[in-house]
């Protein structure tokens, strides 16, 4: 019966999460940013010859392909788009619940975590727009998560795990290179430890 409760548990949590991204999807405004990025991976889907246009205006290139695939849905485009990115969120907000897992929070502190980052108003405004700050978060939890866990039981399918990681995320947003120092200044102090 415990296994059913916590299930149900996760259930609604995921479930609120989802619908508070969800609420009111298209009311927000249109950002330049969003506007831009939406235009250019459409030029590109059309004529894939066109990719220096994303490197012009420095988006990368998997960025610009996520919102194309959002665009193929059979919704408004700004729609499309911003429903991948919602579906970033949702991987963001589940590795993170397993991150909390991971670093030992107790299940009522897990609770409030999750209830944290679905009302959180920053995350929940950033976390619907076309931009490429949610797969980059997504990537870095996830990275996170990756790096506790070689801290913890080291091996080389981790390792691989965290280069695909990081070389999946910069595809999406370079930025996500600023990691690195920070996940190897924690990977040696907990092996002086």
């Amino acid at each position: 019966m415990r296994w059913l409760q916590s299930h149900r548990e996760i259930l609604f949590f995921w479930t609120l999460f989802l619908f508070s991204r969800l609420l009111f999807l298209g009311r927000l405004p249109i950002f330049n940013d969003e506007a831009i990025i939406i235009y250019l991976s459409r030029v590109v889907f059309v004529n894939p010859s066109h990719w220096i246009l994303l490197a012009i205006d420095g988006r990368q290139p998997l960025f610009g392909l996520t919102i194309v695939l959002g665009q193929l849905l059979p919704v408004a485009p700004l729609i499309g788009a911003r429903l991948t990115m919602v579906a970033w969120s949702l991987v963001t907000f589940g590795v993170s619940l397993a991150l909390a897992r991971e670093l030992g929070l107790s299940a009522r502190a897990r609770r409030f975590y999750a209830l944290s980052l679905i009302v959180c108003p920053y995350l929940l405004f950033y976390d619907r727009m076309a931009l490429a700050e949610s797969p980059i978060v997504a990537l870095s939890v996830l990275a996170m998560l990756v790096t506790i866990k070689i801290i913890r039981r080291p091996s080389v399918g981790m390792g691989i795990i965290l280069g695909a990681t990081l070389g999946i995320g910069w595809w999406y947003f370079s930025l996500i290179l600023l990691l690195v120092p920070s996940m190897l200044i924690l990977i040696i102090a907990y092996g002086i430890r």
